[in-house]
């Protein structure tokens, strides 16, 4: 029975080569990309769901005044006290995230680990970690312990094959509600009214066609609407001013593992013909900064201000080439600027200073109040997803310091880096060289959003497919339909062009509606998209006009293919056809 079955299917498809083409390929595509989304949507909410507990574990943050700025950073001595004071906890635990690649020492090798996570003991109890070996009751009790992680290329084999069982599911699942419904639908025709070829003109399939059409070109003209929003803002985010010079500026990291002898490395570094300045900063644009709570003198120590600190050099502000719009910077003529900093114009508007040189500002009793010095023009210090933060400069005096920044030529840069690694080898005593360039670090805060519009792109190319092969099979079926009023039409005069008006002016019409069902879609869903920059564009009105009049030129590039293939029809061929 199943091989008489698929004998008539590919008679059919050899017959109707072009509409198996269209329902084979649309279906074919359609089922890729809801497969795609579904485990694409799986992946996110799977995050964290491992844990036992998931659906009572809480993070702890901080609403900082006066701007209630938000923060996950919270007092070591918290923990404690809310577990006394509060019964409701069951258990809680510290987690202390390095940001830093860590240089690890196991006998006579040596390597950096990517992510190491200080933790309480009770990081067994809060969250569903299994231990391989080990007992997770005594581990982290003691101090100098650690936990190691193993990786198991297992779980990814059994997940590649759990998908497969899905997928024959799930299209099997699609076969059968796609043919219940011609089944039942085909059912019900009278004989009679089958015999006398009657039954387009009864059973209103036009209406879903043509709601179709104007649902698949909807999808696809907003999805271009969102591509080019995506881009135009990414295009903003590279365009845009950012206050400081990152380009040609290496970024040498770990550079607090040479000690006493930073300040030598340096110098040697500037003998390089290529090197043109130095500087050492416990962080760089676009990496983590914290931010402290500082008190004015003469103020309330109530009023608080949080400062997100950076610690530089004296040649920091001149290598990033920052401007300074009050004051100066940080100087070696002045013996007093081991207790000055440098603040942005943000924090002067912030702390309602008039007068910001001269202002001193406490941020630990021990350390005693520092003097603003100067004040630097505003730097996207992080990206353009946050406003910009009050920042702190504070003077680097001792031989510390995370990084080392180099401004270098673009000449011979691969040379330069190779006198750079030598010297970093000569004054580390071996350990791993480790570098990046800012413009590139900087840049990985918009790799999510530069993927974000990679996938609209590719779903738009699915989309418009998808709906160009529904629209052909409209055309098409509306040709067929039309043929003896085509060939009754060219017999009492009726030029070609006319021809493909008429059957395309439906079409027209369709995709117009289209555009006016896409665009409020599409704006709402990307402004709220936009939300998430601080600094954004606006979506112009030529978005929806230039996506409306591509998705109208594909649709009547589709149309014209196959009306001027009617309207090219001999009169008599088309009257003969029943």
């Amino acid at each position: 029975m199943f091989t008489s079955y698929f004998k008539i299917v590919l008679r059919n498809i050899k017959r109707h080569k072009v509409y198996s083409f269209i329902n084979i390929s649309g279906l074919a595509i359609g089922i890729a990309c809801c497969f795609l989304i579904g485990l694409f949507i799986f992946d996110e909410l799977s995050f964290d769901q491992h844990h036992k507990n998931a659906d009572r574990i809480y993070r702890v943050g901080v609403d900082r005044r006066p701007k209630k700025q938000r923060s996950s950073w919270t007092a070591p001595p918290m923990a404690q006290a809310m577990k006394n004071n509060f019964s409701e906890i069951d258990e809680i635990t510290r987690l202390c995230l390095w940001e830093r690649n860590t240089l690890v020492l196991y006998e006579d090798k040596q390597f950096l680990e990517k992510r190491i996570i200080g933790a309480d003991s009770t990081v067994f109890d809060v969250f569903t970690i299994l231990l391989i070996q080990g007992d997770a009751k005594t581990a982290l009790t003691r101090p100098n312990t650690l936990v190691i992680t193993q990786r198991d290329l297992k779980f990814n084999f059994i997940s590649n094959l759990f998908l497969f069982p899905v997928l024959f599911s799930f299209t099997a699942l699609i076969g059968i509600l796609a043919g219940s419904y011609p089944a039942f639908f085909l059912s019900s025709f009278q004989p009679i009214e089958t015999v006398r070829g009657s039954l387009d003109r009864k059973t209103g399939k036009k209406s879903l066609r043509r709601f179709l059409v104007v649902l698949q070109f909807s999808i696809s003209i907003a999805i271009l609407v969102s591509t080019i929003v995506v881009y135009k803002q990414l295009q903003y985010v590279r365009e845009r001013n950012l206050g400081f010079d990152q380009e040609q500026i290496l970024v040498i990291h770990r550079t607090y593992s040479i000690g006493r002898q930073i300040q030598i490395f340096k110098q040697e570094l500037l003998k390089h013909p290529n090197i043109s300045n130095a500087a050492r900063s416990n962080t760089t644009p676009g990496r983590h900064f914290n931010g402290w709570g500082h008190t004015i003198e003469g103020r309330p120590n109530t009023e608080s201000y949080p400062l997100y600190t950076i610690w530089g050099d004296y040649n920091l502000v001149d290598l990033l080439d920052m401007e300074i719009v009050q004051g100066r910077y940080f100087s070696r003529d002045f013996a007093t600027d081991s207790a000055a900093l440098v603040i942005n114009e943000t924090a002067v508007k912030e702390m309602g200073v008039l007068n910001p040189i001269g202002t001193r500002l406490l941020y630990r009793a021990d350390w005693g109040y520092f003097t603003v010095v100067g004040v630097v023009k505003d730097i996207h210090f992080e990206s353009l997803h946050s406003p910009i933060k009050p920042m702190v400069i504070y003077p680097i005096t001792g031989n510390w310091g995370n990084y080392t920044l180099a401004k270098i030529s673009t000449f011979n840069v691969n040379e330069t880096i190779q006198f750079i690694e030598k010297t970093w080898n000569k004054f580390s005593q071996q350990q791993p060289f480790e570098f990046s360039f800012l413009d590139e670090d900087y840049g990985k805060l918009y790799r999510a959003d530069e993927q974000t519009g990679k996938i609209f792109g590719v779903f738009f190319v699915l989309a418009i497919l998808i709906a160009c092969l529904g629209l052909f099979g409209l055309i098409s079926f509306s040709t067929e339909q039309r043929l003896k009023e085509i060939g009754i039409r060219k017999v009492l005069g009726a030029s070609v062009p006319q021809i493909v008006y008429l059957l395309s002016k439906e079409v027209f019409v369709l995709i117009m509606i289209a555009i006016v069902v896409a665009s409020p879609i599409a704006f709402y869903f990307m402004s709220q998209w936009l939300q998430n920059f601080a600094y954004r564009i606006n979506i112009e009105w030529w978005v929806f006009l230039f996506a409306g009049m591509v998705g109208l030129a594909v649709a009547l590039l589709t149309v014209c293919f196959q009306s001027v293939k009617a309207a090219l029809l001999n009169p008599v061929d088309s009257l003969r056809c029943e």
